[in-house]
């Protein structure tokens, strides 16, 4: 399960990733998605690199005040929680790839050879 959430001064954005009956959903801004298993694989990379990622780079837009809650599980471990943090870079891009791949439902062609056997 992932879980996030940016709050900016004019408004917020989220984006939630989670697994039901061995099919990952995402869902962000009113669009609500079913990945395929290629994405699936693509989106369990993006995770994990995301993750495995030690840098502790910042973000903030131009206005400032922004803040970023994050919540990344397994099943039964919690393996990320900040609420109401400086955003980092990495969970902030990690959020934009899957609102662009809930809004969009597709990967790019670079993308899919990254995944494909």
């Amino acid at each position: 399960m992932v879980r996030l959430e940016l709050h900016q001064r004019y408004g917020m954005s989220s984006v939630f990733l989670t697994q039901k009956e061995g099919k990952y959903l995402v869902v962000s801004s009113g669009n609500k998605r079913e990945l395929s298993p290629l994405e699936a694989a693509w989106v369990e990379r993006q995770v994990k690199d995301c993750l495995d990622n030690e840098s502790q780079e910042t973000w903030q837009s131009m206005v400032g005040g922004d803040y970023m809650s994050v919540k990344i599980c397994t099943t039964d471990t919690v393996l990320v929680d900040l609420f109401h943090k400086v955003p980092f870079k990495k969970y902030y891009e990690l959020k934009h790839q899957l609102q662009t791949l809930a809004t969009y439902g597709s990967l790019s062609e670079s993308e899919k050879k990254k995944v494909s056997p």
